[in-house]
């Protein structure tokens, strides 16, 4: 399999952001962020990933789910404000 990543990212390199090596592991982290970002549930990501628990698909990838607060604590200081 990293084969074809190597063979992959060389042929896409140039013509993208990408660096000229990215290991499988790099791939996997990405393919899981995003899948994080489009709103997956951290379960169906932990069956999907294969990892033994959904803890320690939080402990991966828990910082990209918690950064995803910003409009919630954005609606808590309004109620607040509201509150006054």
């Amino acid at each position: 399999m990293s084969t074809l990543v190597q063979r992959l990212t060389r042929t896409l390199s140039p013509l993208s952001d990408l660096p000229a090596r990215v290991g499988f592991q790099t791939v996997r982290h990405t393919c899981a962020s995003m899948l994080i970002e489009s709103g997956l549930s951290p379960l169906r990501l932990q069956r999907w990933m294969g990892h033994h628990s959904s803890a320690s698909t939080l402990e991966t990838y828990g910082h990209l789910i918690d950064g995803d607060l910003g409009p919630a604590l954005d609606l808590r200081k309004e109620l607040r404000r509201a509150r006054r």
